[in-house]
């Protein structure tokens, strides 16, 4: 996911910072976590779409 190449505002790269590699290993670590929340979002709009198919059926009869 990496850009480009940073500048300052006279165009010279600027050098990449030395925290770069903590973050990976944080970015790593809340992975699964992101997983079992992308997972709980998806069964709760299943839960919300039958609901309201549900809700729309019944207005029907």
């Amino acid at each position: 996911m990496s850009g480009g190449t940073k500048r300052d505002r006279d165009g010279n790269a600027r050098p990449k910072p030395a925290g770069d590699l903590p973050r990976a290993r944080f970015h790593s670590m809340f992975e699964t976590f992101r997983d079992e929340l992308d997972e709980h979002h998806d069964r709760r709009e299943r839960i919300v779409k039958a609901s309201r198919d549900v809700t729309g059926l019944s207005k029907k009869m």
